[in-house]
């Protein structure tokens, strides 16, 4: 099976945006790159074209190509069940028909999903030019979708997704660790196109942790020195919480969900290394010698 095109296939049949079918081949490309870096060894056809398609909603509801995506309509459909005539509900809504048609319970999951777009709009709503990083990071978190892209593969894996499982994943602080790895990582990559105002606006609309940090030190080049440093710094935060989520005893599920959070941080970094020419223009330099997260072994 060829993913790429059959995500594009897919994404194209419920296409309402002007952009058409050279958009969504873009996005198809970018959701196999991240999915095939991203992806624990092992990942059989199936749910590598399931993931992609989780992924290229993401890319639906955080890319604004002429204005910004519609998350009301996605607000209504997690809390109604009611889908709009937009194409972002109309492939969320299938991936979640598609789950369920396999019997895979999607509650956890669409959580996850809801979480992420609430943050999402709340990100709308603060100034970046003032906002504290107690309120950048309690957003950033969640905007990054780290934890449905988690919980999507663990659908689809029909792994053990248990409050057991949920609080292990929290407290431990793993969970939260590899979203904000991923975060740093993406907005090293990013920051150079987020400091232009977001289409249809007159700002923009992504906090970036980089631009934070030269709103406060005054210099570009001194804050991606710093988003550097800080990126190693919940490297090595994220391995201590590895290590705690493996002795929080929800054995075997804990060395699964090691295997994919461990996978999904490295993996990410690869990624948008991959991406240099497409999605992260001119980013490579940025991202050199950052460390990857050590594997763990018994």
């Amino acid at each position: 099976m060829n993913c790429r095109a059959e995500l594009a296939r897919w994404l194209t049949e419920r296409c309402t945006c002007r952009f058409g079918e050279a958009r969504h081949a873009r996005d198809a490309l970018i959701a196999v790159v991240y999915d095939t870096c991203c992806a624990p060894a092992g990942v059989g056809p199936a749910e590598h074209l399931l993931v992609t398609k989780y992924l290229a909603v993401t890319f639906l509801a955080d890319d604004a190509h002429d204005r910004p995506p519609d998350l009301e309509g996605m607000v209504r459909y997690l809390t109604t069940g009611q889908a709009d005539d937009g194409e972002l509900v109309r492939c969320f809504s299938a991936l979640v028909e598609e789950l369920r048609a396999k019997a895979h319970d999607p509650t956890r999951f669409l959580r996850a999903v809801q979480d992420t777009i609430t943050h999402r709009l709340r990100e709308r709503e603060v100034d970046a030019r003032t906002v504290t990083w107690d309120e950048h990071w309690a957003i950033r978190r969640h905007t990054i979708a780290v934890a449905p892209y988690v919980w999507c593969r663990a659908t689809a894996r029909d792994l053990d997704r248990s409050e057991t499982v949920a609080d292990a994943l929290r407290e431990s602080g793993a969970l939260a660790l590899a979203s904000e790895a991923v975060a740093r990582a993406n907005d090293l990559a990013s920051f150079p196109r987020e400091s232009l105002p977001t289409p249809g606006l007159d700002r923009p609309l992504s906090l970036n942790s980089v631009l934070h940090y030269a709103r406060d030190l005054g210099d570009l080049d001194t804050a991606v020195t710093t988003a550097r440093a800080a990126y190693r710094t919940t490297i090595d935060h994220l391995r201590t919480a590895l290590h705690a989520l493996r002795q929080a005893r929800i054995a075997p599920a804990a060395e699964q969900y090691l295997e994919i959070l461990t996978s999904t941080v490295n993996g990410n970094l690869d990624a948008v290394r991959q991406l240099n020419a497409t999605r992260y223009p001119d980013s490579a330099r940025f991202l050199d010698d950052l460390p990857m997260v050590p594997v763990i072994t018994k």
